[in-house]
C-alpha cells in the first residue's frame, strides 16, 4: 500500500542579537537512521537564551568542529554527513565550547533517484530498509514537504527512516511536488 505524510513546522523568531552569548546549541535529533549511501547536511541552530532554538540563529557549519567516532561508518565534513557502511556511530559537533552528539544507525540503504513527468524531471530519496527482498512486494510512504522545502528536509525533520527501518517500508521523500 502507499500512505501519504505531509508535515508542517514553524520556528519562532529570533530577537537576539549577534553578539549575545550563547546558551546551548542544536545539531539534530539525538538519534537518526540512515541508510547506506545517504548524505544529510546539518544546519546548527543557536539557543541564546535556553528558550529552545530558533532558525534566525543558525550557526556556520565551518564554526563548529564536526567529528565521527567511526568514520569508516558515517563520516562528516563541514555539517555534511555521509553514511558509508552498516553500522553505528557518533556524530559530534563542537561550538563555543558546547558538544552535542547524534547517536547515527547505517542500515538498508538510501539513494537519490529521477523520473520524468510532463517533461519534467523530477527527484526523490528513497530509504529502503534493511530486510527488504528485491522484488518483494513492500508497503511505500511518501513524505512531502512544505513549499520551499527540500526532500532531504523532510527525511532531517521527520525522522521517518527510523519508522520506516523499524516496520519494514519504503520512505520516499519527493523533490518538486508542486510541479506535479
Amino acid at each position: 500500500g502507499i500512505v501519504v505524510l505531509f508535515w508542517f513546522f514553524s520556528l519562532s523568531s529570533a530577537t537576539h542579537a549577534d553578539q549575545t552569548p550563547v546558551a546551548s546549541f542544536v545539531i539534530g535529533p539525538s538519534s537518526m537512521v540512515m541508510g547506506v549511501g545517504g548524505n544529510m547536511t546539518l544546519s546548527p541552530l543557536l539557543d541564546v537564551d535556553s528558550s529552545g532554538p530558533t532558525i534566525q540563529t543558525t550557526v556556520s557549519v565551518n564554526s563548529v568542529a564536526w567529528s565521527s567516532n567511526n568514520p569508516g561508518v558515517a563520516s562528516v565534513s563541514n555539517g555534511r554527513i555521509t553514511a558509508l557502511q552498516n553500522g553505528s556511530a557518533v556524530i559530534s559537533g563542537v561550538h563555543a565550547g558546547i558538544t552535542k552528539t547524534i547517536q547515527l544507525e547505517v542500515t538498508g540503504t538510501e539513494s537519490v533517484k529521477n523520473f520524468s513527468y510532463s517533461s519534467v524531471i523530477h527527484s526523490y530519496i528513497a530509504f529502503t530498509p534493511s530486510n527488504y527482498i528485491p522484488g518483494s512486494p513492500k508497503d511505500v510512504v511518501l513524505v512531502f514537504h512544505p513549499e520551499n522545502g527540500t526532500a532531504e528536509t523532510a527525511e532531517f525533520v521527520t525522522q521517518m527512516n527510523a519508522v520506516a527501518e523499524a516496520n519494514g517500508f519504503i520512505a520516499v521523500y519527493p523533490e518538486d511536488i508542486d510541479d506535479v
